[in-house]
């Protein structure tokens, strides 16, 4: 689980974005969702946008892959993190 800014460089069609310039795989089983839960399209995920992710590093491939993307409003500090129920 991390937080992070998505960087220029990713490409959705061919499933990944660079966030914190670690480069993150997704595909049709990732839930993409904004900060209250609720799903949105992929395309709202754009460059100096702030996201939440929950993730699984592939042992066989060596990749990090996306199991939930959450949207964010802002940067979260250690202090609004209740505000968000997926963040631990």
């Amino acid at each position: 689980r991390t937080q992070g800014l998505i960087n220029p460089g990713g490409n959705l069609k061919a499933g990944y974005l660079f966030i914190n310039e670690m480069r993150v795989y997704f595909d049709k089983a990732t839930q993409i969702m904004n900060h209250f839960g609720n799903p949105i399209p992929i395309t709202e995920l754009k460059p100096k946008k702030y996201v939440y992710l929950e993730m699984e590093k592939d042992p066989n491939q060596g990749i990090h892959k996306a199991k939930k993307i959450y949207l964010l409003p802002h940067y979260v500090n250690q202090k609004e993190k209740g505000k968000f129920f997926f963040m631990k």
